[in-house]
């Protein structure tokens, strides 16, 4: 596999991790603020918001930064013990956080974030991926890791690419389960095509059933739920017309 290939992979990975996370922390009942950023023409694009608003409380890039720093600090050990025991699938939940450090004060907080645009943005990305992760298992959600996916850096802060999820009601969700994630992307994508900003919350949850729901239709498959369908125009047809 080529490097520019491997790239591509690697980025739709991220995206589709990430993805998974804001679907979840939508179903929370959070509320995203996205803004416009440079459109990705060679992989899936990673939702990067810029505010989340979850239970009347908001968020915003500094408090991603230093949550996910003390993130970071917290599953790096964790995980390199995972990792000498050879053990390739970390289950991360609600009992790993407690380790989280209680006081107030990270080390440098804006410190990962650089002159480089280019490493601003992947910083910004990962630290409000590692935002919604922290969130979502502080709600008593299980994040599922794959340690062959790992790539240690230290040049920007690291980004977690989860592999599935498990809700506090035991559904189990894996990012292989990609049309909902990918329809999520887009119509983000979409709708900051028609503006510099939008605001999303639950409700996009619903267009995207909406969506899938309306591309099974098909005239080769009945569709026996009348509200979905009505006869607008009366026909006097006596026969089948598509079978002259």
């Amino acid at each position: 596999m080529n490097n520019s290939m491997s790239r591509t992979l690697s980025r739709s990975r991220k995206a589709l991790s990430n993805a998974l996370l804001v679907y979840h922390i939508l179903l929370e009942g959070a509320t995203i603020q996205f803004f416009r950023s440079k459109i990705s023409h060679y992989a899936l694009k990673v939702l990067r918001g810029e505010s989340v608003i979850i239970e009347s409380k908001k968020y915003q890039l500094d408090d991603f930064i230093e949550i996910s720093q003390k993130f970071c600090s917290v599953l790096k050990p964790l995980i390199d013990g995972y990792k000498k025991n050879n053990q390739k699938h970390i289950i991360i939940d609600k009992e790993s956080i407690n380790l989280f450090p209680k006081d107030n004060n990270s080390n440098n907080s804006m410190s990962f974030v650089t002159k480089l645009s280019k490493t601003d943005c992947r910083n910004r990305e990962s630290a409000f991926s590692n935002f919604m992760a922290y969130m979502l298992i502080s709600k008593g959600y299980k994040l599922h890791l794959n340690t062959n996916n790992m790539k240690e850096t230290s040049k920007v802060m690291h980004f977690f690419v989860w592999n599935a999820i498990t809700s506090p009601q035991n559904e189990y969700f894996e990012i292989s389960e990609k049309s909902s994630l990918i329809n999520l992307i887009n119509l983000v994508e979409k709708r900051l095509t028609m503006r510099s900003n939008t605001i999303v919350n639950k409700s996009i949850l619903d267009e995207i059933e909406e969506m899938y729901s309306s591309k099974m239709l098909s005239v080769f498959i009945p569709v026996t739920d009348a509200n979905r369908y009505k006869v607008t125009q009366q026909t006097y047809f006596t026969e089948n017309p598509f079978c002259k």
